[in-house]
């Protein structure tokens, strides 16, 4: 049994979000204050510095103002009840394919036609489908076979086996241009005692059916996730050519290369074969795949998973609080014929270039880092129940989509946010890949800027409330607020910078060092600058920062206190899973994530997992797993 803490959590979201004009009583709060911050960042863990940089021959480190703008608008949301600016609404995730057989509908098909950037427009459809033995093909052809190769199959040596499949028998298997191959990926075959390729029967009248538009688009989507696209995005020059001609694979099985497979690049070309789903109601091929067991898409898209109030603000005249503090850019898509209309708005802060200097950074070997994985519901997702799924056609409960939407799609969880934990407490360093990830195509090398590190940086401002500069100083100062959201007298907090923050990076204490500001009249009639304590300034602030923020969003401030605290959990626990002392039980995330997520099983309960809430008492942070 294994004992971690998930890396990240999240802060429950607000029903509705902050406006930067909720009251008669802020109506009345001039924005008038105009001034500068003077803030240090210190780094308690390394910082992760981004790929394209390289410190200055005087040893002079960098974080763009950018950067740091986008760490403390994402705090300042969450702490106000912000929009969900930075959140693709149209993102709906890809899973894994239960492991049954192609239903009804399914067919293989060899692409006769596509245009010349690997759209498909139409499909030969076989009529009927087995599953060949990979030795009889190669025997057949005197070669090693490929997706695309043809066979012939006599009648004979066709029959159903236990598996409900029709499968051939080998010596019924010779060369000929009757039946068309598909051959897959090894996947889990490896425990199998022979390697099956599926065969499609091509009729002498040809089945020629056109691909639909949003097929074709499902199937590039798919495709988007495979581990073929990872490795493309991560090194383009493996695949040379993929977007004007099919890119094939070797498939590899219990020690040798058995055949070759058609790479998934989302793009087909005439003699491709592919498995197709055709919509007898209209004659047509509404899905692609590449695989009998393959990926499937979820259902329910991002943006009609949480509260609509919530959505990227689009009216300058109505933003909520963090769009009128820091911008609000329109990335709204214009009719075609429609008259051009940006509307955005610029924003009140302006974030400098934090500097560091006399800096001597490392090179390390980062442990691997994948995409964010939102579709693992079991985490991302608020449960009405956990019970698995009530068959093996379905999808596993914590999926997007699956039988717990039916009604009304589940929420998401809130704002995702990552634990502080030093990873040098960890025997091995979480950050450090391991012996066994020193393969190149999951790590490379990075520089680090060690802990310890001070970053100086100027943040201006202009046209901010009293309420609103408040707002600015809680964030870079939690610790005037949130302890007492917690009933504590006092705490140390800690934000994020840079990147990696799920290996424990970037973790880094903010300071306001100087505070000068001072109202419109005085600045254009040339007064001086008053100078203020920051932290006794941001203390006077906070009763109006709390009638500016949203009333749901002061619900979440306990559970932020909680995750921004440095010792809000035990960082020698804090691992993606499985996490543990022992090496066996590092690095099993897919096993784990398989047995949480609500599978159906025939002879046992494997109910949905879900992620503990941040404000839980310590013990409950924990997880466990087999």
């Amino acid at each position: 049994m294994a004992t971690f803490i998930n890396p990240y959590t999240f802060v429950p979201l607000p029903q509705a979000i902050g406006r930067a004009e909720p009251s008669g009583h802020h109506r009345a709060m001039p924005r008038n204050l105009c001034g500068a911050l003077t803030v240090t960042w210190t780094m308690l863990t390394p910082l992760l510095l981004p790929e394209a940089h390289e410190p200055v021959s005087d040893g002079r480190a960098v974080i763009p103002g950018a950067a740091v703008k986008g760490a403390v608008r994402s705090l300042h949301e969450t702490l106000m009840g912000g929009c969900l600016r930075v959140v693709d609404e149209t993102f709906v995730p890809v899973y894994r394919q239960p492991a049954v057989a192609k239903g009804e509908g399914w067919a293989l098909g060899r692409v006769r036609t596509s245009t010349r950037t690997g759209r498909p427009l139409t499909v030969e459809v076989a009529d009927r489908t087995i599953w060949v033995p990979v030795e009889s093909v190669r025997a057949a052809l005197g070669r090693r076979p490929g997706t695309g190769d043809t066979i012939d199959v006599a009648e004979w040596a066709i029959s159903m086996t236990g598996l409900e499949r029709l499968e051939a028998d080998p010596a019924g298997v010779a060369s000929g241009s009757g039946w068309v191959i598909l051959l897959g990926d090894a996947g889990t075959r490896g425990t199998a005692k022979k390697f099956f390729c599926a065969a499609g029967h091509l009729p002498t009248e040809e089945r020629l059916l056109d691909v639909t538009v949003g097929a074709w688009e499902e199937y590039q989507r798919l495709c988007d996730g495979t581990e073929d696209m990872r490795r493309y995005r991560q090194k383009p020059t493996d695949f040379g050519g993929w977007t004007s001609r099919p890119v094939t694979a070797p498939v590899r099985w219990k020690g040798e290369t058995v055949g070759f497979r058609r790479r998934a690049t989302g793009r087909l070309w005439p003699g491709d074969v592919v498995w197709v789903h055709v919509d007898e109601a209209t004659g047509t091929i509404d899905h692609l795949s590449m695989a009998a067991i393959w990926r499937v898409p979820g259902d329910g898209p991002m943006g009609d998973r949480f509260p609509p109030d919530l959505h990227a603000c689009t009216d300058p005249e109505n933003l909520c609080v963090s769009c009128r503090m820091f911008g609000s850019a329109d990335t709204s898509a214009a009719d075609r014929e429609a008259k051009a209309d940006q509307r955005s708005y610029a924003g009140h802060i302006r974030f400098g270039t934090a500097t560091a200097d006399k800096v001597t950074t490392t090179t390390v070997r980062l442990a691997p880092m994948s995409s964010p994985r939102p579709g693992a519901g079991q985490f991302y997702l608020r449960h009405r129940s956990t019970e698995p799924a009530s068959s093996k056609e379905k999808l596993p409960s914590a999926y997007w989509g699956s039988e717990h939407d039916e009604g009304s799609f589940r929420h998401v969880r809130g704002r995702k946010f990552y634990w502080h934990g030093d990873p040098g407490a960890q025997d091995p360093p979480r950050h450090i890949a391991r012996p066994d990830q020193r393969n190149a195509n999951i790590v490379e090398d990075r520089r680090l800027v060690p802990k310890g590190t001070v970053f100086t940086q100027r943040i201006r401002f202009d046209n901010l409330s009293r309420a609103e500069l408040g707002s600015l100083l809680v964030v870079l100062q939690p610790g005037v607020l949130l302890p007492r959201t917690e009933g504590l007298k006092s705490a140390d907090y800690a934000l994020h910078l840079g990147g990696g923050k799920p290996l424990g990076l970037g973790s880094c204490i903010s300071v306001v060092t100087e505070l000068e500001c001072w109202d419109a009249r005085e600045r254009y009639a040339g007064g001086a600058a008053v100078h203020h304590d920051p932290w006794t300034y941001t203390d006077a602030t906070l009763s109006d920062v709390a009638r500016l923020a949203a009333p749901s969003a002061r619900r979440g401030w306990p559970a932020l206190s909680r995750i921004l605290r440095i010792d809000g959990v035990d960082p020698e626990l804090l691992w993606y899973p499985l996490g543990g002392s022992r090496p066996q039980d590092r690095d099993r995330s897919f096993g784990y994530f398989s047995r949480t997520n609500g599978r159906f099983l025939v002879r046992s309960r494997e109910p949905i997992e879900p992620l503990p809430h941040p404000a839980d008492p310590d013990d409950d942070q924990t997880l466990e797993a087999k």
